[in-house]
């Protein structure tokens, strides 16, 4: 999905699919082809900075197409603007979470 994916963005069809078992390496596979590395995304530039497996495309294996043959260079990404959070809705989650915790164990003491 281009510009404000995944949920309101524009589809663009290239043909690919991809899959694995470490979802890092999964983004930094699918960057590849966006011509983008890994240092221009925040969660594959965190990986490296914590040392996580996935980051470093030497180090995955991959099957099918070259990465080079898949190139998809007028992809159109999203604006990042900050992050915020809203002190009502993540309060609200919060004791929500917290209201279905205390449920879940109160129903599993009666079932015992």
């Amino acid at each position: 999905m281009e510009r404000t994916g995944p949920r309101g963005g524009e589809p663009k069809g290239v043909g690919l699919l991809y899959g694995g078992e470490n979802a890092v390496a999964v983004d930094r596979v699918i960057a590849e082809p966006l011509c983008l590395s890994y240092y221009e995304v925040p969660i594959l530039k965190a990986a490296y900075e914590l040392g996580v497996d996935g980051w470093d495309l030497s180090q995955i294996k991959l099957c099918g197409d070259e990465l080079e043959s898949v190139k998809v260079p007028d992809f159109r990404f999203p604006e990042l603007g900050a992050i915020s959070f809203e002190i009502y809705r993540s309060v609200k989650i919060l004791a929500r979470e917290i209201y279905n915790g205390i449920k879940d164990e109160l129903i599993a003491k009666k079932q015992k």
